[in-house]
């Protein structure tokens, strides 16, 4: 088939938008993971760690601007590699997208489980993740402009957090509070900077790409932008700068207030801070509000592997049924599917010893995203191919990734060394493993089933892709 002639409603404004890839991406990488990078790398390893997360994100976000920019499409790098490449690489990139994305919904439901469960011990912890389901089924449910308000207010929350956390931690750095100014001397105390060595570092990098899993999330709502050519780059822009200046801003005060040493991977370093600089009750807060910031995140992930499930099945490269749309046109199907997932998923929890499925989950996703990287970087370089041979001029694009062709060449290099730094650190070469072994799996057995079935699917024309 050449696409599918239902649409998704097209009425999402600037700001639902922006908060789908800055409140989707901000979660328990930054909340939770950063205690775990800083007790492994140290203060300046961990400052290096997201810097290099930071880099892989800015070529990956200039990459897919210029692409869904040009090609709004629910399915975007699904869509892309059927039409550049082969509707067996397209098959194999969607469900590595759909995993990218699917799997941190039930990340999410395990780190607020783990939380929530320290308050109602009574509770078997089972029921969390099955209420956080039906809770984020109903979010998606409702139509797109409506879905977008419900994320605004429900990102908000984790906005405030860091708001709060700056201005208190840099009163306690300068000792504008009750206690007294530790001032910057934690940063290289106990070690100096690098106190586990380079090798640490590069270790925690994945950990720390993982943090800004999400960013590219803005890209599932371009099908239900209302102005695609003019809110999208505005998003895109904004995205970035938001991450960076809320990521680093936090960066700057953890490492300055908390010893890398007291760091653990079983309490959030913003609790920890708000402790030492004399909130007793910011433990709690934090608690709370990370796991707000969780289901928001889990909120913002179920939007984008439903929308790209949705397309893959009109692609033929996902179960028909997945393709239904409600009369909200809200994909219901590749919904209930997606929270069928989110709940299996989340009871790994009760099969592996104690944070292993968290950290296995985290593994196997970060995986997929820097597997994605890649093909966004290889789908632009298709597509500037395509669109010189359309005799459109480059100049004519609304948002141009710069530097071509180094950017793409360059992302596709840096994702290769996140996957050998997963390999060398012995924690996530199982997640790697597993992960790649599955996605040889997807496109071997795809290619067989074509060679015995065939192959119905007929890609769109890039010319009628392009806005």
């Amino acid at each position: 088939m050449s696409g599918n002639t239902k649409e998704l409603n097209r009425s999402l404004k600037l700001l639902p938008i922006l908060m789908i890839g800055v409140g989707g991406t901000i979660g328990t990488g930054l909340f939770l993971g950063s205690g775990r990078i800083l007790n492994d790398a140290g203060p300046g390893g961990m400052v290096v760690a997201y810097a290099f997360g930071a880099l892989v994100m800015y070529l990956m976000m200039l990459i897919l601007g210029e692409l869904v920019t040009a090609m709004p499409n629910a399915g975007t790098v699904q869509v892309y590699t059927t039409e550049f490449i082969s509707p067996s690489v397209g098959f194999l990139v969607g469900w590595v997208r759909w995993i990218a994305y699917g799997i941190i919904v039930p990340v999410q439901f395990v780190a607020s489980t783990n939380i929530i469960g320290n308050y109602f011990p009574s509770v078997h912890p089972f029921v969390w993740p099955v209420l956080f389901a039906i809770l984020i089924f109903c979010l998606n449910m409702v139509p797109a402009e409506k879905y977008g308000l419900f994320n605004i207010w429900f990102s908000s929350f984790k906005f405030i957090l860091i708001i709060v956390f700056v201005l208190v931690g840099f009163a306690t750095i300068f000792g504008f509070g009750a206690v007294d100014a530790t001032g910057f001397g934690n940063i290289t105390n106990d070690g100096g900077l690098f106190p586990n060595g380079m090798v640490a570092v590069i270790m925690s990098m994945m950990t720390a790409a993982f943090a800004y899993s999400g960013a590219d999330l803005f890209a599932a709502s371009a099908s239900e932008s209302a102005n695609p050519e003019k809110d999208l780059p505005k998003a895109i822009n904004s995205t970035i700068i938001g991450l960076l200046v809320a990521y680093f801003a936090s960066i700057i005060v953890i490492i300055s207030i908390l010893p890398w040493t007291d760091a653990s991977v079983n309490y959030s370093p913003f609790a920890q801070v708000f402790v030492r600089s004399g909130i007793n009750a910011g433990f709690h807060i934090v608690n709370i509000i990370v796991i707000t910031s969780a289901l928001s995140s889990a909120n913002a992930f179920a939007y984008s592997a439903t929308r790209t499930l949705w397309s893959m099945a009109n692609y033929e490269q996902a179960p028909k049924f997945c393709s239904k749309l409600s009369k909200g046109k809200v994909p219901i199907n590749a919904l209930l599917f997606v929270m069928f997932f989110a709940i299996v998923g989340a009871a790994l929890r009760f099969l592996m010893p104690g944070g292993y499925a968290y950290l296995f989950l985290v593994g196997l996703t970060g995986s997929a995203n820097t597997v994605l990287y890649m093909f966004y970087a290889i789908s632009l370089l298709y597509f500037r191919k395509e669109y010189k041979k359309l005799g459109r001029d480059v100049k004519d694009l609304k948002f141009k990734s710069p530097l071509f062709p180094i950017t793409p060449i360059l992302s596709i290099i840096l994702c290769l060394v996140l996957l050998g730094g997963m390999y060398w650190n012995p924690a996530q070469r199982q997640s790697l493993i597993f992960g790649l072994a599955i996605y040889a799996t997807l496109y071997f057995g795809r290619v067989i089933y074509v060679k015995i079935k065939g192959d119905s699917v007929n890609p769109p024309k890039t010319e009628n892709l392009i806005v």
